[in-house]
């Protein structure tokens, strides 16, 4: 959180207020504002969640350009796949973190999956909880890590490990 980020929660709550917006630069002058903090307060009040994130429904294949975000049935955030790119036929069960991150075909992707700078090869299963980005030298031992950080992941290696 930046300085000016914590001055403004500090002054919002100075007015007591109870509700806040926190935006980003993108695409505002397209959102309802009032509309997603309405939403939120009445939802808010009958489920106990803390926030509401605002996104825009964009096509798959312009989906690239953004990060996504998974939702369930209720539109509760489930997972996020943040300048990734999962190829045709590749299933994220939810909730799953994908960050920078490339699956070939055909891969399938756990629940609790977290994923930081990996291509899985196609057709890999990654089993839940599997965790692959955020530990080098784990990652150097159980697959194979490039010189500029990236993962690289194989049907192969991941029987290796048992899975």
């Amino acid at each position: 959180m930046s300085g000016d980020e914590l001055a403004q929660r500090c002054l919002l709550h100075g007015y007591g207020a109870e509700y806040g917006v926190e935006l980003g630069g993108d695409d505002i002058d397209r959102m309802n504002c009032a509309q997603m903090l309405a939403d939120h307060v009445d939802h808010h009040k009958r489920s106990g969640r803390q926030c509401a994130v605002a996104g825009i429904e964009v096509p798959r294949d312009g989906a690239r350009a953004f990060g996504v975000i998974g939702v369930d049935e209720h539109w509760h955030v489930t997972g996020t796949v943040n300048r990734s790119v999962p190829f045709s036929g590749a299933r994220v069960h939810s909730p799953a973190i994908l960050d920078w991150s490339v699956l070939l075909p055909e891969v399938q992707v756990g629940r609790h999956v977290r994923l930081h700078r990996v291509d899985v090869d196609r057709g890999c299963t990654l089993p839940d909880g599997l965790v692959i980005g955020e530990d080098a030298e784990a990652d150097a031992a159980r697959f194979f890590r490039t010189d500029g950080g990236i993962t690289l992941v194989t049907a192969d290696m991941l029987a290796a490990l048992g899975y």
